[in-house]
Parts: structure tokens; sequence; C-alpha cells
């Protein structure tokens, strides 16, 4: 109950209880994922019709959207390498890029180098997986249409 002239749910009945109540706004990103692959060029036909035969180049294309209320901030990608493949360095860039990261409508580039990120750039491999992590990928924003890809290549064995 509330005393005359008291406010917010209070009760001052001098009793040794107290009752308040607030309102909590929560809100939060809601990511969507698709995976892409195509062959893009193989020993024989080049990139006319290419085929997933031994030395054939696979790109792959990620995709995160976000139709959540709020941003997602730190994002790391984790893709597994596909068995029998090598990844392909230098796929992009004309040559001097490993991985293409396109945030909105900005497009970046950085080396997965194997190890650790060595060069800071937020792209490494491990011995089974391509990482994509801050600074080249860190936030999905709201915005309408607002996709985050990246693209890398391997070669097939």
């Amino acid at each position: 109950r509330e005393s005359p002239g008291e406010t917010g749910g209070i009760v001052a009945a001098r009793d040794a209880t107290e009752v308040a109540a607030d309102q909590y706004a929560i809100s939060s990103a809601a990511l969507t994922v698709a995976k892409t692959s195509a062959v893009v060029q193989d020993p024989h036909n080049g990139a006319t019709n290419p085929k997933a035969i031994p030395g054939a180049f696979v790109e792959y294309g990620i995709a995160i959207s976000n139709t959540g209320a709020a941003s997602a901030t730190g994002i790391q990608i984790t893709d597994p390498l596909p068995a029998n493949t090598a990844f392909r360095t230098g796929a992009f860039e004309g040559g001097t890029s490993d991985v293409q990261v396109t945030v909105g409508a900005t497009v970046s580039y950085c080396d997965a180098e194997a190890g650790s990120d060595t060069n800071g750039d937020g792209c490494y491999r491990t011995a089974t997986d391509l990482v994509v992590g801050t600074p080249a990928l860190s936030t999905v924003d709201i915005a309408p249409n607002n996709v985050v890809s990246v693209r890398f290549q391997i070669t097939i064995n």
C-alpha cells in the first residue's frame, strides 16, 4: 500500500518492510549465419564451368546478418578447413591477401598466417581452422541490409 503523498510503490507504514518496483529493458543481437561455396577454377577448364577436381580452387563465403535490437561486438568466426584441401594464400587483392572481409559497404583484406595472428589483423589459421576476429571482424551492426561477409579459398588436393 502507498502512504498519502508517497509514489513509486513504496510502503511507508513503518512496519520494517519496504517494496520497490522497477523495469529493465533488455536488448540483444540476433545473428544469422549462412555459408556458401563455389568452385571458381580448375586446372583443366580454368574459370569456365570448373569442376571440383584435384587442383581446383573452391571459394567459401560466410555471411552474418543481425536482426536483433543491439549491435553484436567482439565477433569471431572459426571455420573448419575441409579435409584433403590446402588453404589458398594470396587469393585476393591481386595475390597479396588471403581473406576478404566486407562490413556493410567497406571491403578490407587480411592475411591468414599459419599459427597465431602475428600481424594483428584478426586473421590466422590453426592446423584445421580459419579464424577471423578483431579487428578484421569486430562489429555486426543492426542497420538494415548490413551484412558482414568473409570470403576465402582452398585448393583441392
